[in-house]
């Protein structure tokens, strides 16, 4: 829409702003207070005619204030369109809407509407974001911003309603959508979260569908809290609140497992596939029990062996440092979280020339100087150094009876054998 508009006085101009304004903030306020589908449509075709008379004087369309009481800032032709289709809150068929609103299209179709951005987000998302599907629909043929806006045109989209018919709109304009912008999975929110997290976190099965069928990713990970789909499902923390929608729950996960959710993976916050379960509320009975069981299984099937370097040492014996630090790619136990005790160990063995050590070497060299050993408050007790020593290996049971060296603060092993000692005594000479 390029055609420029007949110039109008400018003190005729702004005086007919001014009225046009005050019927649009009326008329807001009206339908706020009404709960009939007749009187919304009532007041919203008084100011209708209002507006036609406002296209008709060759008024300008662009003109934009805070002080309206909806969609602030927005270009008055846009906001007129948008309050005009919310007296069609009850017609459900786009069609139907597209047909209330074409004669009013075919005064505007020749004028110059500005199709700015607002707020980084597209004209085109803001109609989608407030369910202005008409709207949406006629915009998006020229809002060249479609692609330019930070949030996703799909992820405006999702509409957190159960009744099929809203959901069909909301899929029709998803699909002329297509034309303008084929990244299904751009993200919509700054942390990253997509349409299709959003349609699983409003347990939106429909929307959920149209999305993977479309190439959505559906292990995608947001970069907040690197939550996929199906864990915004099962928790709202991660960034959607439900709105009181989380209604078909065992519907919607049960479709993304169909689909190939990878239950196996976790949120930075740590929980598993049971732990979001047992957390999420919306999840009740029999549903409740059917994932709780799920989830017991998938522990089963996933749990891998304990393999810490420590663990290894008590298995195999002794091994060398070049052992030691091939350990560290093999392992989740090794610099981490000691990396001073070990990175020490190995270059004071090297320096020594000892080749072979094992964890009982290991245990003379802790020392609360190097945070070897967790802080539980108890000032590094010898009790305590032993249990979380022994906690760290499996397999044979080391049973470490330590002391603790007063001047120098190390914790040493006590041994009836030398050899076992063997770390200590050169540390010593």
């Amino acid at each position: 829409m390029t055609t420029s508009r007949t110039v109008t006085n400018p003190k005729e101009d702004q005086h007919s702003f001014d009225i046009l304004l005050a019927a649009f903030n009326d008329t807001y306020y009206k339908m706020q207070s009404v709960s009939t589908a007749a009187d919304k449509k009532l007041f919203a075709t008084a100011y209708g005619l209002l507006f036609q008379q406002y296209v008709d004087r060759g008024c300008d369309l662009n003109r934009t204030s805070k002080e309206m009481a909806y969609l602030r800032d927005m270009p008055i032709w846009f906001a007129s369109l948008c309050l005009m289709e919310t007296a069609l809150d009850g017609v459900t068929s786009l069609s139907q809407r597209l047909k209330v609103f074409a004669p009013i299209w075919d005064a505007l179709k020749d004028r110059s509407l500005d199709c700015s951005m607002l707020h980084e987000r597209s004209l085109t998302g803001w109609a989608c974001f407030y369910d202005h599907w008409a709207t949406a629909w006629k915009v998006a043929e020229f809002d060249p911003n479609i692609r330019n806006s930070k949030v996703s045109v799909y992820f405006d989209c999702i509409v957190s309603t159960t009744q099929p018919k809203r959901i069909a709109m909301a899929i029709e304009m998803m699909e002329k959508l297509l034309a303008f912008d084929e990244e299904v999975d751009r993200p919509g929110h700054q942390h990253g979260i997509t349409a299709l997290m959003r349609a699983s976190a409003y347990t939106n099965v429909e929307q959920c569908q149209w999305l993977l069928d479309r190439g959505a990713s559906i292990n995608l990970r947001d970069t907040a809290n690197q939550a996929t789909s199906h864990m915004h499902a099962l928790d709202r923390k991660f960034g959607l609140g439900d709105f009181g929608t989380r209604k078909r729950i065992r519907e919607t996960l049960d479709f993304l497992i169909e689909r190939g959710a990878d239950l196996t993976l976790t949120p930075l916050t740590g929980e598993d596939f049971g732990n979001l379960v047992i957390n999420c509320k919306a999840l009740k009975g029999t549903d409740r029990a059917y994932y709780k069981e799920l989830a017991k299984d998938l522990r089963k099937r996933t749990a891998k062996p304990k393999s810490t370097a420590l663990g290894v040492f008590s298995l195999e014996g002794k091994v060398t440092p070049e052992e030691i630090r091939a350990l560290d790619s093999q392992t989740d136990f090794l610099l981490h979280p000691y990396p001073q005790l070990f990175t020490m160990l190995i270059r004071f063995l090297e320096n020594k020339g000892i080749l072979r050590f094992s964890v009982t070497d290991i245990a003379t060299l802790v020392s609360p100087e190097w945070h070897g050993i967790k802080d539980t408050g108890r000032n590094f007790s010898i009790k305590n150094v032993e249990k979380q020593l022994n906690a760290l290996s499996v397999g044979k049971k080391i049973d470490l009876n330590l002391t603790r060296d007063p001047e120098s603060g190390y914790f040493v092993l006590l041994s009836e054998s030398q050899e076992d000692n063997v770390v200590a005594h050169q540390y010593d000479a």
